[in-house]
């Protein structure tokens, strides 16, 4: 039905008579012809005049259309009940791992189809399954067929669970259209550990609950130890249980151990046995009636890779600028790989996050001839818990410097060459990159120093050593999930003598392998830390560009189940800016905001518009019609 916003606009439409006025008016001119005959003739007034009837009937219509089109405009129409259609309906299936209790997904698949078949006709129906991702498996379409063949083919998955993704991914699949939500699940509290989800459209949310107390043992860690392997198992049920724990490698079977776990409590047990140098191994737990994704733990005993060094050389002669810290570094691996790759200015522009992903430690030794934006590329690497070794040397460039750790609270200024030379002193010879040297530490005190910059830490960072002149000489700077050690030298014999010295050596060394350690280590990851597509199970995988491998587990929160009310969960989608509540369509104003048909009735005015001037040209007079040329005093 069309309805008008401002529907006293309609006196306005009465100006149609104006241009129908002006028609009767509108006389026209006649004729001037030169005749010499009647040149002397008396004039009479003319006794009789018919009546005025208006002319040019299509332009006289063009003109009138017009007037009431703009009337048409001003009182915004707009088509009520328009778009207030049955809004669609998407189906979330939870495919977390805590949904595979005995009988539990099974319940789940009837209660999804069951919803599915409840969706009022005119509705559009969807599927998403989701765990700590969310993906669609069927678009909203009106055959309930297909949505029921894809419930069919759902099967539970070894992945935790994130609501905040789903009403994120549902949010973004119905485009602000308004939808209604029904998530089959258990109601897993810590699926909210990401936060509350903000909608931008109007979502009304519905739980199917098909949760309820597991008793579940989990194996929650497991570590090499001298004697074999230590494992923890935790019981999350409520009663006492007792299990054995089973240890594998490479599917050979090398021992168990039986533990008693009360309820709530976490027991440590040990494997003895004897463990290969390379190899995987397995230990699995007894769980009838639990959760069989945590009842696995996988452990690679393979010896970390050499850590894989990525140096970044600014300006130009990337190899002589690296010669001393690539000598040092293969002196330290007693004349092996050094693991060490060096990029010139132009190569690491085309360095990218996917690059960096497999880097154990980034050396930046210099930034000239660098684009800038490397410096938010190195920042964004740190904060993912990669490590940085910035050089400070004649090479540097401040812009790139100044992006990478402003985001530390850290800034660098050029050094006062008055304040010079100094040397270098450890201020904690505790710490791993001191702690070699012991006795022999000293012997940094013998390195001069011609120059360097000046850090200002402003309290956000730990000076390891600093110059005799009282400037910071070595910092270390938390950033993210990662850490930034900054050098206020440089690494090549141009600030200082430093790479002659036999203290260079050893100093590389431990920088590079604190640096590297707990890269090179992290051999034990989760599966929530690397797309589907690379695995989708627990086990040993390559990741990454290099191929490295990996352990990945299961993330053990999911094993605790701790539930959340219906209306708790529901409490946890909350609308954005301007929706869903306040959403335009919910009123007549937002109606005719959203349709906007006065746009297309001005777009239609202009084209009666130019109708008209079209018209009005090809009926106009072409002039008065030439004289007699005599009467122009021509021959």
């Amino acid at each position: 039905m069309l309805s008008f916003l401002s529907p006293w606009f309609w006196f306005g439409a009465l100006a149609v008579a104006v241009p129908f006025v002006l028609h009767l008016l509108r006389r026209e001119e006649a004729r001037r012809l030169g005749f010499t005959a009647v040149a002397f003739i008396e004039r009479t007034p003319i006794l009789f005049r018919a009546r005025r009837r208006p002319s040019d009937w299509l332009l006289l219509a063009l003109r009138m259309a017009a007037v009431l089109l703009l009337a048409v405009a001003f009182t915004r129409p707009y088509v009520q009940g328009r778009g207030v259609t049955n809004p669609a309906t998407i189906v979330a299936v939870d495919i977390s791992y805590s949904m595979d209790a005995p009988g539990r997904f099974e319940a789940a698949r009837n209660r999804a189809a069951d919803a599915i078949r409840r969706v009022p006709a005119g509705s559009a129906v969807g599927l998403v399954l989701f765990d700590d991702r969310a993906r669609t498996v069927v678009e909203p379409v009106a055959d309930r067929g297909v949505a029921l063949a894809g419930v069919e083919r759902l099967r539970a998955g070894v992945r935790g669970t994130d609501y905040r993704r789903l009403v994120d991914h549902v949010d973004g699949l119905l485009a602000r259209r308004p939808g209604r939500l029904i998530v089959v699940t258990d109601l897993q509290r810590e699926g909210w550990a990401a936060g509350n989800a903000t909608t931008r459209g109007e979502l009304d949310v519905t739980v199917e609950d098909v949760g309820g107390p597991v008793e579940n043992i989990a194996i929650t860690a497991a570590e090499r130890t001298a004697a074999g392997v230590r494992m923890i198992a935790h019981n999350l049920g409520g009663r006492s249980r007792e299990t054995v724990a089973r240890l594998t490698v490479d599917d050979e079977a090398l021992g168990d151990v039986r533990v008693t776990v009360p309820s709530g409590r976490a027991v440590p047990a040990e494997i003895r046995a004897s463990l290969p140098t390379h190899g995987v191994a397995r230990v699995t737990l007894d769980d009838p009636g639990g959760l069989p994704a945590d009842d696995e733990r996988v452990m690679l005993l393979d010896p970390p890779a050499p850590a894989h060094l990525l140096a970044i050389v600014g300006g130009t002669g990337a190899s002589s600028r690296v010669f001393y810290l690539q000598r040092a570094l293969e002196a330290a691996s007693a004349g092996g790989e050094s693991g060490l790759e060096v990029l010139g200015a132009t190569a690491a522009r085309d360095l990218t996050a996917e690059k960096l992903q497999d880097v154990d430690v980034v050396l930046l030794l210099g930034t000239a001839g660098v684009d800038r934006g490397l410096g938010g590329r190195l920042r964004d690497y740190a904060r993912g818990g990669g490590r940085v070794l910035l050089a400070i040397g004649p090479d540097a460039d401040v812009g790139v410097v100044s992006s990478l750790l402003a985001a530390a609270g850290v800034a660098i200024r050029p050094g006062n060459p008055d304040r010079f030379p100094v040397a270098l002193a450890p201020l904690d010879a505790r710490h791993p990159v001191f702690e070699a040297f012991g006795d022999a530490a000293g012997g940094l005190m013998s390195v001069r120093f011609d120059r360097a910059a000046h850090i200002e830490a402003n309290g956000s960072g730990r000076v390891l050593a600093q110059f005799t002149n009282g400037w910071p000489a070595l910092v270390e700077l938390p950033l993210g999930d990662g850490r930034v050690l900054v050098f206020a030298s440089d690494l090549n014999l141009a600030w200082n003598d430093f790479p002659v010295h036999a203290a260079f050596v050893p100093f590389v060394h431990e920088v590079t392998r604190y640096l590297a350690r707990a890269r090179r280590d992290e051999s034990d990851w989760l599966l929530k830390e690397v797309a589907p597509e690379q695995a989708d199970r627990p086990g040993v995988f390559a990741i990454g560009p290099r191929g490295r491998r990996v352990a990945l587990n299961v993330d053990v929160s999911e094993s605790t189940l701790d539930r959340e009310s219906v209306e708790a969960f529901q409490a946890h989608v909350r609308p954005g800016p301007g929706s869903p509540e306040d959403a335009p369509r919910a009123s007549p104003r937002g109606a005719e905001s959203n349709q906007a048909l006065w746009r297309y009735v001005l777009m239609l005015l202009a084209g009666l518009l130019v109708a008209e001037s079209v018209v009005g040209r090809r009926r106009r007079p072409k002039g008065r019609p030439t004289d007699v040329p005599w009467m122009r005093g021509k021959p």
